[in-house]
């Protein structure tokens, strides 16, 4: 996909960012390793919300700065690429770095179909991490490693605390993913990872914007 300015959908896909990951193999005659593209993170369009203060709950309704802060929630709709047959995904990691002290991740709240009442088939273990800091992560895991992650459709939501005014907000974003390929039964893992993340400009406007990372 070029870089610019996304104007609806990114394309016939829907696609607006794809987060290619590699990771470095031998090569027969070569004289050392080289990147190899094992897999990637597909994006499509993120959304970002105002969030009143009222709707906030818990400790945050007793915070005397709210009428000085603005609460945005984003939405960041992503899937895996489709593997081939005898691979699979063991382990997901996504990064988003927000690349500002003032703007913070107030609550990550992953989707409810990654919860409890689901059926074990699209169940994942997932961790998060960065609430109260400007770069948030997830993990996800399939319970079944041998079952591995099946690459269909998630959302990532994240509230916002930033500075009154705040028309955009910018953040970079990287990945991790361990990929295992079986050949002849034995089973070989790999880690691949994002070279360089991409950056993508939500405006409360609609207008999102997508690039290399500075």
């Amino acid at each position: 996909m070029s870089d610019g300015e996304v104007d609806g959908a990114a394309g016939s896909d829907g696609v607006v960012l794809s987060v290619d990951l590699y990771a470095e193999e031998r090569v027969l005659a070569a004289p050392g390793a080289r990147l190899v593209r094992q897999a990637a993170v597909r994006f499509g369009r993120p959304m970002i919300y105002p969030v009143r203060a009222d709707e906030l709950t818990g400790l945050n309704e007793r915070r005397t700065d709210l009428h000085e802060r603005q609460f945005l929630l984003v939405q960041f709709p992503y899937e895996l690429e489709a593997l081939p047959i005898n691979r699979r995904y063991e382990s997901l990691t996504v990064q988003i770095d927000f690349g500002d002290d003032a703007v913070l991740a107030l609550d990550v709240m992953p989707p409810t179909y990654d919860g409890p009442d689901y059926p074990d088939l699209d169940r994942v273990d997932l961790d998060v991490r960065g609430i109260g800091r400007n770069r948030v992560s997830w993990d996800l895991r399939c319970p079944d490693p041998d079952a591995g992650l099946r690459p269909r459709s998630r959302i990532m939501q994240v509230i916002l605390d930033a500075p009154m005014g705040v028309q955009a907000v910018s953040a970079i974003i990287t990945a991790e993913a361990v990929v295992v390929r079986r050949v002849l039964g034995l089973e070989t893992r790999s880690t691949a990872t994002t070279p360089n993340g991409s950056r993508i400009t939500l405006s409360l406007d609609g207008r999102v914007v997508v690039g290399p990372a500075d």
